[in-house]
């Protein structure tokens, strides 16, 4: 049990560069599945940077990206690997030639 059926499962690369973060916290607050997290790391500017703490938990909405107004945040889609395929135990279908 706990296998996805044989789906392509995406996994997403999350980033925040410190040198154009000035903390707004935007993408804590909006990210649907809670990727971020505030953290006391001071980034070059002297900005509180937030943490990329749950990376694994990106589905790849991409709202971060597309909400960060100084264009920080990047999401990367890693390579798909398939996941565990349910053996099948149905034979092919027939075909009828449409002539019975």
């Amino acid at each position: 049990m706990g296998g996805d059926g044989g789906r392509v499962v995406r996994k997403f690369r999350v980033a925040i560069d410190p040198a154009l973060c000035k903390g707004c916290g935007i993408c804590v607050e909006f990210c649907p599945e809670g990727v971020f997290t505030e953290s006391g790391r001071l980034g070059p500017r002297g900005y509180l940077i937030p943490e990329v703490a749950r990376p694994e938990k990106c589905r790849g909405c991409m709202l971060c990206e597309h909400l960060c107004p100084d264009m920080a945040v990047s999401v990367l889609r890693e390579k798909a690997r398939r996941g565990r395929a349910r053996p099948s135990h149905s034979s092919p279908k027939k075909r009828s030639s449409g002539m019975e």
